[in-house]
């Protein structure tokens, strides 16, 4: 199983916020975890506002534990054509598309619209499909 995480949750393992230790459990059963190249960008802002000295950590973790799913024009093109509202999420499924990805963890189920070939998943549900 291919599993894409969203940065919702590899924030809650980065910033280790108190309720979601389960995110780091799920991080840590899936053989092969994948993180859209965006990610890398949206922690590293969130967590450093860019200044160099805040994000090395997070940075050089999510690039050790995670494959990178590339931001692409046809990834960009694909989150397009999806129309969600919000188009960060669209890039999220599209990503999870271009690594061939089967599944998206997030914490915020309501945001995303399962395709064909992504199905989405809380943390919860994927730790109960992994066990």
């Amino acid at each position: 199983m291919k599993v894409l995480f969203d940065t919702n949750v590899v924030l809650d393992i980065l910033l280790k916020r108190q309720g979601f230790a389960e995110s780091a459990l799920a991080l840590a059963k899936t053989q092969t975890p994948w993180l859209s190249a965006l990610s890398l960008a949206n922690v590293c802002y969130i967590i450093g506002r860019s200044k160099t000295h805040l994000i090395g950590g997070p940075l050089e973790f999510m690039r050790s534990k995670f494959q990178l799913a590339p931001l692409t024009a046809d990834t960009v093109s694909r989150a397009v054509t999806l129309g969600f509202e919000d188009f960060e999420d669209a890039l999220q499924i599209a990503s999870a598309e271009a690594a061939g990805a089967t599944h998206l963890v997030t914490r915020n189920l309501s945001d995303f619209k399962a395709t064909r070939s992504v199905t989405v998943v809380s943390v919860d549900q994927l730790l109960a499909h992994i066990a």
